[in-house]
């Protein structure tokens, strides 16, 4: 089940970023993006 919903956001976001940011997409893209956002909640809620 994981599995199989990890790979459909993968290809929402693959469509996402090849829609929206015109740039080739890679696996760890979303994963940086995620990370990066969630320091930046960490920080505003400080």
């Amino acid at each position: 089940m994981i599995l199989i919903s990890v790979s459909y956001l993968r290809q929402d976001a693959d469509d996402y970023y090849l829609q929206r940011l015109h740039f080739p997409y890679y696996p760890f893209v979303d994963v940086i993006l995620m990370f990066l956002t969630g320091i930046l909640l960490k920080k505003s809620e400080l």
